[in-house]
């Protein structure tokens, strides 16, 4: 198993997903009202009910180009309500995502080839990070955000691996770190590094970080985000479904991508429990 390295993180970015709002309100002064417009069909109206209120929330949105179309706008609409609730129920929360910035490299690619292609070069793409909401912000004050993540020029690439290590640090600069809740439609994806590496980096990465957080101590939970046509087996062992059918209504599929949320958030009940059991035998 190849050792999983970076070629170059100089090129890598943390963004606010108010930076592609406000572009977005720059192209055009309506788009937010659009947007809200459009996404008023996928609103669930589902009656979402928050367990253990107390514990930390931090959503972890994949942001890959296989996201696009309605199941990103399924994602966006439930994050909504999800947010509106958790705010409800005073709940401290937090959401990021996580793409590159580029196709198929960008410029650690191009670094790379000027190099003469040394093999085995680990990850050879840009990593844009995203945050939606901070921990300590007040949702109505950036609850817009979330309208970032439909901007077109984003959604590209996803190494999830390192996306979950930079949300568990986020997590842990925290008292308490609460729970990981990751959204993904499938397996980490990076043209070039898959293309001049070993072809299950990303994957095994993946399950490493997996594993060496909930070693650590960290509470994940996870959603797979499924189109019904087989695309993207879920690189995420035990996760709850949400099921994104061309068949059904958009709501339905909103209310689908909720009904998993909360299945991965109630996750955190039922490891207390285990964790319990085990010390009474």
């Amino acid at each position: 198993m190849q050792e999983y390295k970076v070629f170059t993180a100089e090129h890598d970015r943390v963004v606010s997903a108010s930076f592609y709002k406000d572009d977005l309100l720059e192209r055009d002064p309506e788009n937010l009202n659009k947007m809200k417009q459009t996404l008023a069909q996928f609103a669930s109206g589902a009656e979402i009910e928050i367990m253990d209120p107390e514990v930390p929330r931090t959503f972890l949105l994949d942001c890959s180009g296989s996201m696009r179309g309605r199941t990103i706008a399924a994602t966006v609409a439930g994050m909504v309500e999800m947010g509106d609730a958790l705010h409800t129920a005073g709940t401290p929360f937090e959401i990021l995502g996580h793409t590159t910035s580029a196709w198929k490299g960008g410029r650690p690619h191009k670094e790379w080839l000027e190099q003469g292609r040394p093999p085995l070069p680990g990850r050879l793409n840009e990593l844009l990070l995203i945050t939606v909401k901070e921990r300590d912000e007040h949702w109505p004050n950036v609850r817009d955000n979330v309208y970032g993540l439909l901007h077109p020029g984003l959604l590209k690439e996803n190494i999830d691996g390192e996306a979950i290590t930079w949300a568990a640090g986020r997590m842990r600069e925290h008292e308490s770190p609460g729970q990981l809740i990751v959204c993904s439609d499938g397996a980490p994806i990076d043209d070039a590094t898959l293309a001049f590496n070993e072809v299950d980096l990303l994957k095994d990465h993946l399950a490493k970080v997996l594993e060496d957080e909930a070693s650590e101590g960290l509470n994940i939970g996870s959603v797979s985000i499924e189109s019904g046509h087989g695309y993207r087996q879920s690189a995420y062992p035990d996760a709850q479904k949400a099921l994104m059918l061309d068949a059904r209504g958009h709501s339905e599929n909103t209310a689908s991508l909720i009904q998993a949320m909360g299945a991965a958030m109630a996750s955190h009940e039922r490891q207390l429990d285990a964790e319990e059991d085990a010390l009474s035998n």
